[in-house]
């Protein structure tokens, strides 16, 4: 068990944390060299969402974040979001242990 699994059922009470073949998990893939050369000031800017009715301040890191899975589901692939995204149940809740 990792150290970071140890802290988080400490601190947060919780079961999990480990990626074995049958887990069901939670994973965000990061790109390191993305990441080094992501330049967050020029990517800054304002769109309108029309379900706030307003302009929202974005910040996109297109590249830094290829992959996103939700309780085993895909969520986030390249630069699209899975079709099925907030169409079906994909993730649970963590209850504590304690």
């Amino acid at each position: 068990m990792a150290a970071s699994d140890v802290y988080k059922r400490q601190v947060f009470g919780v079961a999990g944390g480990t990626i074995h073949e049958g887990d069901i998990a939670d994973l965000i893939l990061i790109d390191p060299e993305q990441l080094a050369s992501y330049d967050g000031e020029s990517n800054v800017q304002r769109v309108h969402r029309e379900e706030f009715q307003h302009e929202q301040l974005v910040n996109r890191s297109d590249g830094v974040v290829p992959l996103v899975m939700i309780g085993g589901h895909m969520a986030w692939e390249g630069n699209d979001f899975a079709p099925d995204l907030g169409q079906k149940p994909m993730g649970r809740l963590l209850r504590a242990i304690h």
